[in-house]
Parts: C-alpha cells; sequence; structure tokens
C-alpha cells in the first residue's frame, strides 16, 4: 500500500463531553444496534471502504476510516453518516442493462447502447415517446438473467431494474415472476405516407411533383443513338396506410424484393422495379394483391411467369415505388425490417401486416400452428413484438434446415412459433385473404369463435457477477420502454423536465424529484426561473397562471409532509421495533433562488415578509454580473456628481420573460434566458425598473427578514475548475477574444497578444478607460484561456482593421456604453483612444515614478515576483515592499531601478526620455512636440463595416481591478504629419457564468478542533500541523469512494456523480479553533494562521485527487492541461512553486479523480454532534446560548398539557402561552423543573436547550487565560471582519462556501446596504447572507438577550398608555436636512433625556418689501443654531428660543397647507409614540417600512431620531475589555476601548 495510517489513538468509551450532542446522536444517526457512536464511526468507515478492489484494501482503509473519524476529526454530511452502511437504504447505483441488449424504437429493435436522444421508443402505456437522456458507465456486481423463448433474446440487467408485473406495479428484477410484453395504444387514425419525403434529397428537376401527384423525369440513349427525355407515369403521392396497403407492405417484406435494372442508367434512385413472389395455389392472393396496388398507386401492374410453374411475380418498374419499399422495408432477407408506419398504426393494420407476412413466408401446420423461419434475427424479433402488441404470444426458437434445403445451411435459422391457442386470433384473418384452401376449413371454423388475448406470461431467472459496462435511458412522460419484447422502467429521470418546463406536467415532475430527494434525506435546490410569471396566458385553458412564487408552496408543503414522520395520531404497535428504525429523519435543506430577471421578482423578494409563509425552504435572488454592474456604475456618477439624466440613462432594469406564445416555448425553453435570447428568440418585457429601485427592495427584505440571500453566480464560474467539460459547461458562453488579439499592456511593449499574456500566466498592467472614456492604468489578472473552439465573428472596421471575438463580447461605443457584437449595427461608432509612439512611452515613464500606482500593480506577494525576476536573471531589489530590478537608461547610460511590472521601461528620467524623444525626431527631420496623452483629433471614433462568423477557435480574457475593461487591438497607423501612431479599442472583460445543474452534493469536513492539543509544559494550546496534513488524502478518498456506495435518489444525481466525482471536502469548527489557541477571530494572527492551513488543504487535497486517478482513474472527459490551467488560476494564491509542481503531476499523472474538490457548507447538526464546535467558517456565535430543537414526539410528561398542533391548534392553554419574538409568535410552557418547550407554527414543538461552546468549555478544563478579545463572538464582530474571513476562505474553494454574516440590531441600513455591494465586488465571493439580530424567528438565540420576553407571560394584550404630562418648558436640539433639494428643520425636545416631541418644517420662506415685492428666499433657522428651549404658549402654539438666546422663532400650527399637515402629522405621530414609552429603536423600525410619496421624509426622521437617541446606558458590559457599553446615535459603543456594533 502506498498509504499508512499515521495517526491511532485508542478507542475513547464516550467522546460526548454534553448531553445535547449525545441526544443529537441518538435521535438522528444512531441505529438500533448501536451503542456507543464508536459504533457508529466504524459502521460507516466499513461501508465506505467496501468498494476497494480487494479483501486486504478494504480492511486496511476500514481502519483508516474509522481513525478519521473518530473524536470527530473528520465529520462527514449527515447524510452519509446516517446511512452509510445501515440496512434502510439498499446501496445501489444505476439500474441498468449490458450491452445488446435490444430496445424497440420506431424503425425497429435498435441494440441499447446504439440509442440516441430523440429515438422514439415503445412504452408501457402504447404511446411513442422520445428519448430524452441516455447513459453509460462501469458496473461491478450481480445481474437477472431472463432467458426464455418468449423473449427475443436472453437479457441481462441489473438486480434492482423495474419490470412491470401484471398488477401495473414496478418489481426489481431480482423479484420478477412475471413479465409484461408490449401493447397497442389502441390507435384510431390511418397514418397517411407523403412519398416526397423519401426525395427531398435529390436534384432539383429529378422528381416532379404537385399537390396530389409525383412522377420521375429522366434523359434516355435509344439504340440508335437518339437521345431524349422521358417522364414516368404520374402516381398519387399520399399514401394512407389502411389494412389492405399494410399486407401489401407485409407481403413485400415476406417475400417481395426491389431491384436495379441493368440497362438503365438513372443512379438517382437506389431501386428501379420490385417483385412480390406469389406461389401457384395463391392465385386469388396474387389477383387480391394486383388490385390493392393499381388502386393505391394509379399504374399497371405486371403478372410474370406461367401458371403451370410453381411461382409467380407481381412486377412493376417505377422508381419511386421500388425505391421507397427498399428504404422502408429493405430489399434482402438480412436486411428487412416492419417498417415505422406499421409500428405506429392501429392494432387493425397491424394484424394486415402480420397476415401478409405469414401469408407470404410462414406456414400452418396440420395441428394448427404457424410458423415463420428466418436467417433474420432482428426481423423474427421484431415480428414476435408485434405479435405482442396484437394479443398474441410467440416464441423463439433455433432451427435447422432438413431435407433438400439443408444443403444450403450456413448460419443458424430461428423460428417464431405461434401455438395453437394464440393462433387462432390470427387464423380467421388468414382465411378472409387467402380466399384459398390452405387452410382445414373446420379448423378456422373453431379458430373464428375463439377471443384468446394476453399480454404476461410467468419467466424464471438466475443470478450471475458481472463486471463491465451498463446502458440505461431516460424517456418522456411514461418512463419506460420495451428491451427484448419486455417492458420496463427507464429508471433514469432528469431533475428538470426536458419538456415543456412550464407545463403542470412539468412542474410535477419537479416536484416528483424533490419529494425523492427529500425522502432520501438530501437536500434540495431549485432554480424556479423556468416557470412562467404572474399572469401570463396559458393557451390551452384560457387562464393566466397564479406565477413562479405561488407554485413554491407545493414544495414548501410537499417538504412538511415528507420530513413529519407518523405524527401524533400514530399509536405505536406492540410488534417488535425494526432495527433500522430511525427515531427522526433526517430532514434535508431546501433552497430555491430566481433570477432577477424574472418579472416576479418582487413577489419573490417579498415572499417571507409575511410570518410563516415559505417557512420549508431557504431563498436567495441569483443577481447577475450585468445587474451588479449598473448598480457600480450608478454610484460612481452619483459620486461624481452627475446628472439626473446621465443617471436614468443607466440606470434601468427589464423584468422579462421569454415570448410563451413562440413556436419553440414549449420545445426549447429549459429556464436559461440567456441561452434564449442568443438564439434570437423572442421575449416579452413586463416592466422596466431602476436597478437602484429593485435593489433596495432586495436590500430592505433582506435587512427585515434575512432572507432572500443574494448568489453571485456568475462570478461562481470563475473558480470551476472543469468548466471545460461540456456537461459541466455553465449556461452561456463567457464572452471572450481569440488568441492573436493584441493587448494594450502598460509595461512598453506594444505588440502582445492575449494568448501570450496567458502563456506566461503572469497578471500584467494594462491601458484602460475610466468613465469618461481617459485611459488609466490597471492591473489585468489571470490573462487565461477561457473557451475551447467557440463561434467567433470578425468585426472589421471602416480602414479595413479587424477583431475577432465571441458573438456576446462587449465595446465601448463613442457615447460611453457597451454593447455585445450581436447587438452590433453596420455604421455604428466605436470609441477608439490614439497615442503615438512617444506619447505612450512617456505616458508610461511618468506612470513609473508614480509611486502612488506602482504598488496597486504589484498584486503578487514579494516573495513571489522575487524570485520571477532572478530567473529572468535581473538583479533585484525591495523599497517598501515594491519589488525593483536593474537597468541601463537607453540615454545616458546609467544604471538604476525600475518596478517589475514596468521592466520594459528603460529611462531613468523625464529629461532622458525627452532628449531620447527628441533625437528620435530630429532623425525623422519631424518637430512635432505633441504631449498629450490622448489625441482627441485623430481618430476619435471607428466606424463598423462588417460583421461575418468565420469559424471556431479558443478563447482567451483577463480580469481588470476596478474597471473591468482594457484596450485592445493596438493597430499601427500615421497621423496628418505622417507619424507613427496606433489606436485602441476598448472592451469588457468577460463575465462568468452560473454552474451546471444536476450536481449532487457529496461533502464532508476536517474539524479544526481535533488538532488542538494542550501542551501542559508550556500550558499553552497548540496546534498539531503533522496531524492535520495526515488526514486530508484519506478524507479525499473517503468522500470519493461514497460516490460509489451512494443511494442517490435521481438518476441524472447518480450519473453526474459517477462520472464527475464532484466532492466538497470542508473545514469546520474555525471559530472554535481560533478561540482555542487565543486569536481573536479577525486579528491578523488569526488571518495568517487561517492562511496557513488553507493552503495546505488547497496543496495536500489536489496531489491526494491526482494520486487517485492513478489508482482509479480521472474523471469523465478530464483534459489534464486544461484543468492544470484552471487550477493555477483558482488556486492562484498558492506559491508558485507549489502551483508548477501540482501542474507537474497532474500532467504526468494524466488527470485528476474529481472535478471539484473544496467547499466549505453549513454544518450546524453535525457541528453539534461534534460536541458543539462553532459551524463552518463561522465565528463562535455565543460563549452559551439556546438553541430550538425539534422534538418529533411529544413527551408523555407534557402530552395532556400540549395543543394539538398536528391539527392545525395553534392556541393558547393554561400551560403554553402566547409569546412575541420580532414579528413571530410561538406558544411557549416552563416546566417544573425550568425546561422549556415552544411551538411553532412552521417546526412544531421544539425545546430550548442551553448550549456552551466547546471551545469555552475547554478553555475552562484547561485553566487558560485569554485577553477579552479573544472571546469576541459573531454578533459583536465588526462586519468588514465578516467579510475580510468570508473572502479569505472563498479563495481558497473551487466550490461554494456558506458564510452568515451578522450584523446587530441597530447597524445602519446604508452601510448595511454596502455589506452586498463590497461583497461583490470582492471578485471572489460567490454569495452573501446575512442576519440582523431579532429579524426573524431563529434556531440560536443569546443566553443574556435583554430583549427576551418572560416565556411565561400571558397572551401579548397591549394596556392603554397615558402620556405624561408636559412641561411648559423643554430643553431641545435643532437638525437640519436636504430631502429633494428641500430644506428641512428638525425641532426635537427632550423629556429626562430622552426625546419627547417632534416639529418638523420647511427652512425656508419667501422676504418681501414694504410694496411686496418679493426680495429673497431666506432660512427660517439658521444652520449655526444647534439647541435651545421650547416653550408652550397655548394650543399648538410654541416658542423656540436658541441657546444664546439670539434667535426666537415662533411655531404656530394652524392655517396649515396640506404638504405642512402632512409634515405636522408625521411629527405628531412620532410625539406620541414617544411620550407612550415606545422606544425610538422601533419607531425607526416600523418606520423604514414606509413606501410611496413619504420615502424620502420619514428616511430623514429616522437619521434625526438615531442622532437623538444619545448616550444611553444599556446595562451591558463590552465584549472586549468588559466596560459599560452606551448607546448613542442608535449605536452600542464602548468608551473605554473604541468598540462599536456598528464596526
Amino acid at each position: 500500500m502506498d498509504e499508512q495510517v499515521k495517526t491511532k489513538t485508542t478507542d475513547n468509551p464516550d467522546p460526548f463531553t454534553n448531553e445535547f450532542s449525545r441526544q443529537i446522536w441518538e435521535v438522528t444517526y444512531k441505529t438500533q444496534n448501536e451503542n456507543s457512536i464508536t459504533d457508529t464511526w466504524k459502521r460507516v468507515a466499513s461501508a465506505v471502504a467496501n468498494v476497494e478492489k480487494d479483501d486486504e484494501s478494504k480492511r486496511f482503509y476500514a481502519e483508516a476510516f474509522y481513525e478519521i473519524l473518530k473524536d470527530f476529526k473528520f465529520i462527514p454530511g449527515g447524510r452519509i453518516l446516517a446511512n452509510a452502511g445501515g440496512s434502510c437504504k439498499n446501496v445501489s447505483l444505476v439500474n441498468c442493462f449490458c450491452k445488446g441488449a435490444r430496445v424497440l424504437t420506431d424503425h425497429g429493435y435498435v441494440p441499447i447502447e446504439n440509442v440516441v436522444k430523440g429515438d422514439l421508443v415503445l412504452t408501457h402505456k402504447g404511446n411513442w415517446k422520445p428519448v430524452v437522456n441516455t447513459l453509460k458507465r462501469n458496473y461491478k456486481g450481480d445481474l437477472v438473467v431472463f432467458n426464455d423463448s418468449m423473449l427475443s433474446d436472453e437479457l441481462h440487467a441489473t438486480v434492482e431494474h423495474p419490470f412491470l408485473d401484471s398488477s401495473g406495479a414496478w418489481v426489481p428484477a431480482s423479484q420478477v415472476k412475471e413479465v409484461v410484453f408490449p401493447k397497442n395504444s389502441n390507435l384510431k387514425e390511418y397514418i397517411t405516407i407523403d412519398l416526397y419525403d423519401y426525395f427531398k434529397n435529390l436534384p432539383k428537376g429529378i422528381i416532379l411533383y404537385d399537390t396530389t401527384k409525383i412522377w420521375t423525369k429522366s434523359s434516355f440513349v435509344g439504340g440508335n443513338g437518339a437521345q431524349g427525355v422521358k417522364e414516368s407515369e404520374t402516381i398519387d403521392r399520399h399514401i394512407k396506410v389502411t389494412e389492405e396497403f399494410a399486407y401489401i407492405l407485409g407481403r413485400f417484406a415476406g417475400d417481395g424484393s426491389s431491384f436495379t435494372a441493368p440497362q438503365n442508367k438513372n443512379n438517382y434512385f437506389s431501386k428501379h422495379a420490385f417483385n412480390i413472389c406469389f406461389s401457384k395455389k395463391e392465385v386469388t392472393s396474387l389477383t387480391y394483391c394486383k388490385k390493392i396496388l393499381e388502386e393505391t398507386f394509379k399504374f399497371k401492374v405486371h403478372i410474370n411467369g406461367q401458371p403451370t410453374r410453381n411461382f409467380q411475380y407481381l412486377r412493376k418498374f417505377n422508381f419511386i415505388v421500388a425505391t421507397f419499399l427498399h428504404k422502408i422495408i429493405g430489399d434482402k432477407s438480412y436486411n428487412k425490417r416492419i417498417p415505422t408506419c406499421i409500428w405506429k398504426s392501429p392494432k387493425s393494420v397491424q394484424f394486415a401486416f402480420l397476415c401478409g407476412f405469414v401469408g407470404a413466408d410462414g406456414c400452418v401446420t396440420q395441428k394448427g400452428t404457424i410458423c415463420v423461419t428466418l436467417k433474420n434475427k432482428t426481423l423474427v424479433q421484431e415480428l414476435q413484438s408485434l405479435c405482442s402488441m396484437v394479443g398474441i404470444f410467440s416464441r423463439l426458437s433455433p432451427k435447422k434446415l432438413y431435407g433438400k434445403m439443408s444443403k444450403y445451411q450456413t448460419d443458424q435459422y430461428v423460428g417464431l412459433y405461434i401455438n395453437k391457442k394464440f393462433s387462432q386470433i390470427l387464423l380467421p384473418y388468414l382465411k378472409k385473404i387467402y380466399a384459398d384452401n390452405r387452410l382445414n376449413s373446420s379448423f378456422c371454423e373453431k379458430a373464428c369463435s375463439s377471443k384468446t388475448s394476453c399480454n404476461c406470461m410467468p419467466i424464471s431467472t438466475k443470478i450471475i457477477a458481472y463486471e463491465g459496462e451498463v446502458y440505461n435511458l431516460s424517456v418522456q412522460d411514461d418512463e419506460s420502454y420495451i428491451v427484448n419484447n419486455i417492458v420496463t422502467h427507464n429508471c433514469y429521470l432528469s431533475p428538470a423536465p426536458k419538456y415543456d418546463m412550464d407545463s403542470i406536467e412539468g412542474i410535477m415532475e419537479v416536484l416528483k424529484n424533490q419529494v425523492l430527494t427529500l425522502k432520501s434525506e438530501g437536500g434540495w435546490g431549485l432554480n424556479c426561473s423556468f416557470i412562467r410569471p404572474r399572469g401570463s396566458y396559458i393557451e390551452g385553458i384560457g387562464a393566466r397562471t397564479p406565477g413562479a412564487v405561488k407554485y413554491l408552496e407545493l414544495f414548501d408543503k410537499s417538504s412538511e409532509i415528507i420530513t413529519e414522520g407518523p405524527g401524533e395520531y400514530y399509536i405505536e404497535s406492540k410488534e417488535k421495533t425494526p432495527k433500522n428504525e430511525k427515531k427522526k429523519i433526517r430532514k434535508g435543506a431546501m433552497m430555491l433562488c430566481l433570477s432577477c430577471w424574472h418579472p416576479d421578482i418582487y413577489e419573490f423578494i417579498t415572499a417571507k415578509q409575511k410570518p410563516f409563509h415559505l417557512t420549508k425552504m431557504n431563498m436567495s435572488v441569483n443577481v447577475t454580473n450585468a445587474f451588479m454592474d449598473i448598480l457600480n456604475r450608478v454610484n460612481e456618477l452619483v459620486k461624481n456628481n452627475a446628472s439626473q439624466e446621465e443617471i436614468d440613462a443607466v440606470d434601468f432594469w427589464q423584468l422579462r420573460f421569454p415570448d410563451t406564445a413562440f413556436e419553440k416555448y414549449k420545445s426549447e425553453w429549459d429556464g436559461d434566458l440567456d441561452k434564449w435570447e442568443k438564439k434570437g428568440y423572442p421575449v416579452k418585457v413586463y416592466r422596466t425598473v431602476r436597478a437602484t429601485d429593485l435593489w433596495e427592495a432586495l436590500m430592505q427584505s433582506t435587512s427585515n427578514r434575512s432572507e432572500p440571500g443574494v448568489l453571485f453566480l456568475d462570478r461562481a464560474n470563475e473558480t470551476h475548475c472543469a468548466n471545460y467539460i461540456p456537461e459541466l459547461q455553465l449556461v452561456g458562453t463567457n464572452p471572450c477574444l481569440t488568441g492573436d488579439t493584441k493587448v494594450a499592456v502598460a509595461d512598453g511593449r506594444t505588440n502582445v497578444t492575449i494568448k501570450e499574456l496567458a502563456e506566461a500566466g503572469r497578471d500584467v498592467p494594462v491601458l484602460a478607460c475610466d468613465n469618461s472614456g481617459s485611459i488609466v492604468t490597471k492591473l489585468m489578472r489571470n490573462p487565461r484561456i477561457t473557451g475551447y473552439n467557440k463561434d467567433i465573428y470578425r468585426v472589421t472596421l471602416d480602414d479595413g482593421n479587424h477583431i475577432d471575438c465571441t458573438s456576446n463580447h462587449k465595446f465601448r461605443l463613442s457615447d460611453g456604453t457597451y454593447k455585445e457584437v450581436k447587438d452590433l449595427s453596420i455604421g455604428v461608432a466605436l470609441h477608439t483612444n490614439t497615442l503615438s509612439v512617444e506619447e505612450y512611452k512617456r505616458y508610461l515613464v511618468q506612470e513609473v515614478l508614480n509611486t502612488e500606482i506602482t504598488p496597486n500593480l504589484q498584486r503578487d506577494s514579494v516573495q513571489q515576483l522575487c524570485e520571477e525576476a532572478k530567473s529572468q536573471g535581473y538583479e533585484v531589489k525591495i523599497d517598501n515592499d515594491i519589488v525593483l530590478v536593474k537597468r541601463v537608461c537607453e540615454e545616458c547610460g546609467k544604471e538604476h531601478f525600475v518596478p517589475f511590472t514596468h521592466r520594459e521601461i528603460a529611462f531613468c528620467s523625464l529629461e532622458c526620455l525627452n532628449t531620447h524623444l527628441n533625437k528620435e525626431k530630429i532623425a525623422a527631420k519631424t518637430t512635432n512636440t505633441d504631449s498629450n496623452i490622448i489625441s482627441a483629433e485623430d481618430w476619435p471614433v471607428r466606424f463598423v463595416s462588417s460583421i461575418e462568423h468565420i469559424g471556431k477557435q479558443d478563447v482567451y480574457t483577463g480580469t481588470v481591478d476596478d474597471v473591468h475593461n482594457y484596450c485592445v487591438g493596438m493597430f499601427e497607423t500615421v497621423n496628418e504629419q505622417g507619424h507613427p501612431k496606433f489606436y485602441m479599442l476598448n472592451n469588457q472583460q468577460c463575465g462568468e457564468q452560473v454552474l451546471y445543474s444536476g450536481g449532487c452534493c457529496n461533502l464532508g469536513s476536517i474539524n479544526l478542533t481535533a488538532f488542538i492539543e494542550y501542551d501542559e509544559t508550556k500550558h499553552a494550546a497548540v496546534f498539531n500541523f503533522q496531524k492535520f496534513y495526515d488526514i486530508i488524502p484519506y478524507c479525499v478518498r473517503f468522500l470519493d469512494n461514497v460516490i460509489d456506495i451512494a443511494n442517490l435518489p435521481l438518476e441524472e444525481y447518480k450519473y453526474m456523480a459517477e462520472n464527475y466525482r464532484r466532492i466538497g471536502l470542508g473545514i469546520t469548527g474555525i471559530g472554535s479553533a481560533l478561540m482555542m489557541l487565543g486569536l481573536k477571530y479577525d486579528s491578523k494572527e488569526a488571518k495568517d494562521f487561517l492562511t496557513k492551513v488553507f493552503d495546505v488543504y488547497n496543496f495536500l487535497g489536489i496531489r491526494a485527487s491526482i494520486a487517485l486517478a492513478k489508482c482509479k482513474g480521472a474523471f469523465k472527459g478530464c483534459n489534464p492541461a486544461k484543468h492544470a490551467d484552471n487550477i493555477k488560476y483558482t488556486f492562484r494564491h498558492l506559491p508558485k512553486y507549489i502551483l508548477d509542481a501540482l501542474q507537474k503531476e497532474l500532467l504526468e499523472t494524466n488527470g485528476i479523480r474529481n472535478s471539484a474538490l473544496f467547499s466549505v457548507q453549513p454544518t450546524g447538526n453535525t457541528g453539534c454532534l461534534a460536541n458543539n464546535i462553532s459551524g463552518g467558517v463561522e465565528p463562535v456565535f455565543q460563549l452559551e446560548y439556546y438553541r430550538i430543537v425539534g422534538v418529533p414526539i411529544v413527551p408523555e410528561s407534557i402530552k395532556d398539557k400540549c395543543p394539538r398542533f398536528w391539527e392545525g391548534d395553534f392556541t393558547p392553554n393554561n400551560y403554553f402561552k402566547e409569546v412575541k419574538y420580532a414579528d413571530f409568535t410561538y406558544l411557549s410552557y416552563v416546566t417544573e423543573t425550568g425546561q422549556e418547550y415552544q411551538i411553532h407554527k412552521d417546526r412544531g414543538l421544539c425545546e430550548k436547550v442551553k448550549i456552551r461552546d466547546y471551545a469555552y468549555q475547554w478553555i475552562l478544563d484547561h485553566n487558560l487565560e485569554y485577553p477579552q478579545e479573544v472571546f469576541t463572538t459573531a454578533m459583536q464582530l465588526p462586519v468588514e471582519s465578516h467579510l475580510e474571513i468570508l473572502k479569505l476562505v472563498s479563495a481558497h474553494l473551487d466550490s461554494a462556501v456558506s458564510k452568515t454574516i451578522n450584523v446587530g440590531k441597530d447597524y445602519p441600513y446604508e452601510q448595511f446596504k454596502n455589506v452586498y455591494l463590497d461583497a461583490y465586488n470582492s471578485g471572489v465571493i460567490k454569495g452573501v447572507t446575512t442576519y440582523r439580530e431579532g429579524s426573524m424567528s431563529a434556531v440560536l438565540q443569546t443566553a443574556d438577550s435583554k430583549d427576551d420576553v418572560n416565556p411565561t407571560s400571558t397572551s401579548i394584550i397591549h394596556p392603554t398608555i397615558t402620556a405624561e404630562k408636559r412641561p411648559d418648558i423643554l430643553p431641545c436640539r435643532v437638525f437640519f436636512r436636504t430631502v429633494k433639494g428641500i430644506s428641512y428643520y428638525f425641532i426635537v425636545s427632550f423629556l429626562e433625556n430622552s426625546p419627547f416631541e417632534m416639529f418638523i418644517d420647511i427652512n425656508e420662506d419667501n422676504i418681501f418689501d414694504e410694496d411686496g415685492e418679493w426680495v429673497e428666499r431666506r432660512r427660517i433657522i439658521p444652520k449655526t443654531v444647534k439647541e435651545g428651549t421650547l416653550k408652550k404658549l397655548g394650543k399648538a402654539t410654541f416658542e423656540f428660543v436658541s441657546k444664546d438666546e439670539k434667535f426666537i422663532y415662533k411655531i404656530v400650527k394652524a392655517n396649515e397647507s396640506s404638504d405642512k399637515a402632512t409634515l405636522t402629522a408625521l411629527a405628531r405621530l412620532v410625539a406620541l409614540n414617544l411620550q407612550s414609552g415606545v422606544s425610538v429603536k422601533e419607531i425607526i423600525h416600523q418606520l423604514s417600512k414606509t413606501e410611496g410619496d413619504f420615502t424620502s421624509i420619514v428616511k430623514a426622521i429616522n437619521k434625526v431620531l438615531s442622532q437623538c437617541a444619545g448616550k444611553v446606558d444599556l446595562g451591558e458590559t463590552c465584549p472586549v475589555c468588559g466596560g459599560k457599553v452606551l448607546r448613542e446615535e442608535g449605536c452600542k459603543k464602548c468608551y473605554a476601548c473604541g468598540w462599536s456594533a456598528c464596526g
């Protein structure tokens, strides 16, 4: 073995440190026969190791996996812990057939390995349905063998593949006792054939036709050499496949042929004539068939051969009919098939074909048995299935020829036998059609009275071992097909329907997939953007749809039903409890998202504002890069004081959906709007909104209710290492450039292509444009290849230069906007920047001397840059963390140092550059002294002259900081004076696309706390890095093995898992581990520690997957070179020597085992199992806190006290009282022992359990003394700290990370919104979720919360409150706010240091002279006035006096205008609440919900109230220094150390 177990510890009999964790194990993960969690670990380890190749390996890895599981070092996902090795789940893979199984399609039997998407197959309902997917995989295990003469051939199936039985149930292959044969669907309509369809590809003029007739035209050469043109007879173009015509086709298939006439030179037709053979006893049948042919085709048919001979022929020379018969049936005994038109015809037509075939090439024995003997095995098998479809059982048997015919025996013949019983169904038809004496008349009379028909029969099977390839299909709607004449389930479902997704059937299929997934205890997610929006018209029923959000209630309710269990109506039986019975079904998480372009997006955003609505799912909005870029641009315009017109030109967003009336909507709409629009299909714009308004709605909902989350799925593609795989291709394509495109690099070079930059693999400074169009220098990160073999379009300019790129690449237009190539029109003006060579050099030297710019362009570590510079032969020095290299000045010869990022610049100063340029000018006899960077006079624009598709190429791009664009082209030209110049086009970098569907989670996390040891000699905590290093390869192998034992509920999950082997190795317990080590969560030391941990985690995880590929094979379609390039980008933070080593190993091994490796996911339940460690990347929530835990069965002790909530009764009683938390209410009961039970409408019965974090307990146990700041918890951390850690972790993952950013109750809303923008602008974060304390019902509650309501309180009743009487004089403060260009004053009076009342008015008035002429508009209260007193003079009359008594103003609330009355009403309502004891916080919260015309003024009121809150003693201590915490201006602050809850 190439691996060894590094660590082996003694079994800990009880690794649990608290009863709550033990309870989690007992309820969720323990099986009946397990006595301790050690037994659970051994069960899981043994099951996962069981996929290894031999017994020795199985034993070795069972022990190794047990070691990593023990003591919670590695914690697999809950589904693995609960089910691996348990008897509840049959560990199975995809149910399939072996190669060679024959599937009945509409063009006959086809080997299953040759069936392709789109083929029509017969289903168990008698329908012809398309194949929507195919599957091929390797399999090792038992097979069930079906071998009976009733089958068309021996059939091998995996043991669990379902077959239909006579009761209509689907039975696993291992339990099959009988099989069902195919049946006809009782079609009534005849099929009509258009003969022209078979000749469409012939050159024009060969086939002549009109609406009813068809004929041929051909040239000829006569015997005398004469030449001419000859037209054939005209025949009917449209042929109805009736019983008579089917009989003709059967006769031709049984004993007919088509041939080519040697004398005819026409090569456009495969056949020129046809024969149908009859015996001399079949005169009546011959005459009958001649009549049918002549009536059908309207031509004369000839009889060849003499009646005295044994055989006669019906023969006709006709190119069209002969070729037609050859194409639909064949012409030789070995290639004939039953034509498609027969399979799809009514039962009577199929009977007639059988009669024709049996009459031509069958025989009836004296016992009444029908027999057909053929060498064409496929045709015999098709005949057998056709017999089954008309209710006739038949058997197949090998047959040898005897007598005179035995000399022709060269191959095995196959006989089709229909016994006496079932022959009776067919014989009456033979009697009717033949009118011969071939059959015994008395026998036929008996047969005519028989009605026997059946479509099932008993069968026996056997089991064999097998290792090799197996196959399966996915069939639309009916999910079944016919294989070797047996009805079987397709057992390969698609998680999203491939047809009319938006139909009721399509939505129901998604619902079924959800139920199957949740039933398997897995999590489930859906992008519901495919559902048409509310109010969309449905043609079929003449009504309008309720919309996407309404349909989500289906998925919400189904989750509740699936995970509920038996409920309280269940009466426990007296029978013995099964060993595999669980106390609680594990509930998988559900997540739904909707794209920001969907017309229902506002409804989706606010869906959870309604309490207890859609409670079973997490909801997120997929926000595209295009949307976020609009927000960034609007912010930039506002920052630069742009006009409202300029802002409006950018700030708009279309809510749109495909035109549901479009003909291809049902067949091609799959939820991908980008793909739909790229095809040019129509969309309907439902609304055009401001992007900022939509963002505001999203932020408001997220702030109030912590949902929906925000996903940047476009950004996620950037770290998708396997995005070159077609099946893993993300929706849409990246807009990019071809490799020969020149990039305007800012390091002195003028002729560098993007392909060269990608091959160099280094970040490089480039020229880009700011919002005004001026040139700026920015860093292009990771120039890279982004697509292979993409469609390329050439954009040619009016001067002949061109750019080659993808159709969705964006160029800057002359008006500053960007448009994709597909949207450009001929003549459109593109923005250009023009530079002379000297301008370019001067600009770069100026920039080199700018010490503020250069550091921003140096993004790699100093060590990395030093190593690279030295490798290129430069002498290196470092100055203020800037890497400098030695150059010799090209003018004066002086040695000097320049930044490595600008190493191409070789002038020591501007003086030397100017001297050098002047020499060049003199040499060129020029006097040009132009020194502007941008030459606006020279070619400010270029015009598009043509756009054309030129083929396919690989494409490239790079990521540019801040501005997200760069200049390309570097087209050389001259100005009017003949001086050399070049101009550039500006283009946007590519946007990234969404992740592929069908992938499934296979998660497990390494628990950092398990590697922290107590060093007694140092009395300190230390992290054992060696043990951490050793465990990583085993964790990767463990998760890879899980794929091979996983009982995934949907076949597409299985297909994606087994072919692409995506795993999610994570890290958990980060917050607890940092606290145990004495590191504050957001400190520099903590970040350094995490960087080291994650670097090792990446390096060893990738190496382990490469090693697995060496012994087990790489994932499907792995391209080592491309994957290595993507790894170097995704994990670019790793040192270069490590990336080079990984690239070398990957190329030498020729692949990697897993298409994705790293993911940090939520680990709440398993974190509790592991003794209450912090989840994933989260900080410690609280040192001690309450967890609200679901109780699956009502305890006997409270059963008589508990409302029957399972029946919908949530009425409070004498025990369970109503409690309000945030805007939720629930029922609460506290027992005599102090145990609290709660009943939530969305969760049922819960209990409130007090939890102590593992780290805190560990620190207490070891008597460690740490500074107070180490104990900073989630709600106490600044938001910026959450973002910094999230960014650090995201940069180390090729998949997702789950992280909640906790914000305090009083965190300012404007800063809250910036959290999401900052996350997007980080460039690596793929999604954000926040939780504002108290915003919704929480699973976790702080143990010391001052806002907890007394759980024993009665129902909430609001008593009558009398406001305090106002003193005559009160101190007051004055505030000024400008709202929509109008200045307002706000006067707030105070009673005992608390706000008491508010006055608001416009702070401007018109001043007139003595003659009534207007003089000016003057402020009423000067802005210098800040404080004073407010005296009540009488009813609605007050006098304000400034603090220095220099300003006096009388406030009179009488005869107000309507506008002023509105302001007064708002102020009085605020005052009433303040005087009634409502907290300032609650007033602000309620006012923030205001919408409509008052929104702006209400925001101003909230800001004033926040400032008025003052310094309020909250009775709390600072989490950092222990000092007193005061509330000032709406935020908690500590004035002892500077800590603030608002960051």
